[in-house]
C-alpha cells in the first residue's frame, strides 16, 4: 500500500502544494520577496519558516514529501545504452550529460528509469531505452535541509518531465480511450516555459524558451511604475484589468509566437507525429487571457494539464497551477509502492 505524500512545486514567485486531506487539496502561495531567483533559493532560513508556516495554518498532517524540480535545476534525457549492469551504469551515466555538465559530475547525483529493453531477433537483450536524470547534490541537500526545518521529509526528488510521465501514465491507466496519442506540454513558468513533446506517456524532448511570467511582470511594473513583486500580485488578481491592455496583448502574443515556433518544429521534425492536443501547465496557464491567445493561434485543441488529474479534481480552478505539485504527489506514492 502506497504511503501519503506531499507534493511540492517551488517555483520563483510562488510555492504550490498537493496533499490528501479527505480528498484532494491545492494549495498556491506567493512566496516573500527575495526568497527566490532565477540561480535558485538565496534565503533558506526564510524559506523554511514559511513552510512551516503554511504546515502548520493548513493542517498539513502527513511529513513524506516529494518535490519537482524543473528544468531550471536538474537534467532529464532519454538515452539509449547497450545492454550493462547496475554498477557500470552507475559509472556510465554520467558521460551521458557530458554535453550539459561542464564542472565536476560527482558534484551531481543520477538516477534512471527503465523505458524499454529491446531484444534482438533472436531474443538476446540487444540495447536498454533508458530515462536519465542529473540532479546536484547541493540543491538536494539545501532542498532536504529546508523541508527537515519545516516538518517534512525528503523521500523523493523526481524531473518535471518525470513528473509529468507519471500523472499521464497514472490517467491513461484510468482512461485506456486517451491512450497513445502524441501530446504537447507547454509549462508557463516564470523566467522560462518549458515546451515537451509527449508519445503516449513517454517523454520525447523538450525545449526551452527563456520567457514567461516575467515578462508579464516587467510590463506591468513599467506601466504602473511597481517593482515586479507587486506587479506579480497585480497578474494574480488582475489588478484595474491591467492584464487587459495593449501592452500586456502584446507579452501575450510573443509568447504565443515562441510557443508556435517550438510546436512547428516538433512537425517538422517528427513528420510520423500526429499532435493531437496542446496541455498547458505553470503560472502562466492561470492567465486566462494568454490561454485564450494559446487557444486562437493554434489549430489544436488547448486544455490544461489538470485534464490528466483524477475525475473529481479535473474541474476544479484551484489545481490550474499546482499540476506538478499533483505530478509530485503521484510520483511519491508511486515510488512507495515500488511502481
Amino acid at each position: 500500500m502506497a504511503r501519503s505524500f506531499v507534493g511540492f512545486d517551488i517555483g520563483t514567485d510562488n510555492v504550490k502544494v498537493a496533499f490528501r486531506d479527505r480528498g484532494l487539496r491545492f494549495l498556491s502561495r506567493r512566496l516573500p520577496e527575495n526568497v527566490m531567483n532565477e540561480e535558485g533559493i538565496v534565503s533558506p532560513q526564510v524559506m523554511a519558516e514559511f513552510l512551516k508556516k503554511l504546515r502548520v495554518e493548513e493542517g498539513i498532517r502527513d511529513r513524506d514529501c516529494a518535490i519537482v524540480l524543473t528544468e531550471q535545476r536538474s537534467y532529464f534525457r532519454h538515452v539509449s545504452l547497450p545492454p550493462m549492469t547496475t554498477s557500470e551504469l552507475k559509472i556510465n551515466l554520467p558521460y551521458e550529460f557530458r554535453d550539459f555538465i561542464t564542472e565536476d559530475p560527482d558534484a551531481y547525483a543520477y538516477d534512471y528509469a527503465v523505458d524499454d529493453m529491446v531484444c534482438d531477433e533472436d531474443g538476446r537483450l540487444a540495447r536498454m531505452e533508458l530515462y536519465a536524470s542529473a540532479v546536484r547534490r547541493s540543491v538536494m541537500d539545501t532542498y532536504a535541509d529546508i523541508l527537515k526545518h519545516a516538518g517534512f521529509r525528503l523521500r523523493v526528488v523526481t524531473p518535471s518531465s518525470m513528473a509529468y510521465m507519471h500523472l499521464m501514465h497514472a490517467h491513461n491507466v484510468e482512461h485506456p480511450e486517451d491512450a497513445g496519442r502524441d501530446i504537447v506540454v507547454v509549462d508557463i513558468g516564470y523566467n522560462q516555459m518549458n515546451i515537451s513533446l509527449f508519445e503516449d506517456d513517454r517523454f520525447m524532448g523538450s525545449r526551452v524558451v527563456d520567457s514567461g511570467c516575467v515578462d508579464v511582470d516587467s510590463a506591468i511594473a513599467e506601466m504602473r511604475d511597481v517593482d515586479l513583486h507587486v506587479a506579480g500580485t497585480y497578474r494574480d488578481s488582475n489588478f484595474e484589468g491591467v492584464l487587459d491592455t495593449d501592452r500586456c496583448r502584446s507579452v501575450f502574443d510573443r509568447l504565443v509566437f515562441e510557443v508556435s515556433k517550438v510546436v512547428n518544429f516538433y512537425n517538422f521534425s517528427n513528420p510520423d507525429k500526429d499532435i493531437k492536443g496542446i496541455y498547458l501547465s505553470g503560472g502562466g496557464a492561470a492567465i486566462p487571457q494568454l490561454v485564450s491567445a494559446m487557444g486562437m493561434d493554434f489549430d489544436y485543441p488547448v486544455w490544461y494539464v489538470n485534464a490528466f488529474m483524477p475525475d473529481e479534481v479535473r474541474t476544479r480552478t484551484d489545481n490550474i497551477v499546482c499540476s506538478l505539485a499533483y505530478a509530485a504527489l503521484v510520483a511519491g506514492e508511486e515510488a512507495s509502492r515500488g511502481a
